[in-house]
């Protein structure tokens, strides 16, 4: 049996909110997220840098020259941030401006 991860949020009271699943979960849980895979970086930051790194990448397969694949490679990894919510930066100098709040905090198994 195939499974897939769903990432829950805590409730007010401090347990898993298994009332918005689908599917039942599996009987195992994933346990805590680790702190590595949580996201550090605010929403409004990662759609600044989903739709910058896009720009970028645009701009650089235009140019077509050693600059515009710089320039490619630095939309990509802006392209990344947005989409995982992490910043390598951010996490070796301990900053996170994500809101804690709406990050998952547990790991649970499901069905596929």
């Amino acid at each position: 049996m195939k499974t897939k991860p769903v990432r829950f949020q805590h409730t007010r009271q401090g347990v898993r909110d298994l009332d918005q699943m689908k599917d039942p979960p599996f009987p195992a849980s994933a346990g805590p997220i680790p702190a590595s895979a949580m996201p550090n970086v605010a929403e409004w930051e990662r759609t600044a840098s989903f739709l910058g790194g896009a720009s970028l990448i645009g701009v650089g397969m235009a140019q077509k020259t050693m600059g515009g694949l710089l320039l490619g490679l630095l939309g990509t990894a802006l392209l990344q941030r947005g989409w995982t919510g992490r910043c390598s930066l951010y996490q070796a100098l301990g900053w996170n401006t994500a809101d804690p709040a709406q990050a998952p905090q547990e790991m649970a198994y499901v069905a596929h």
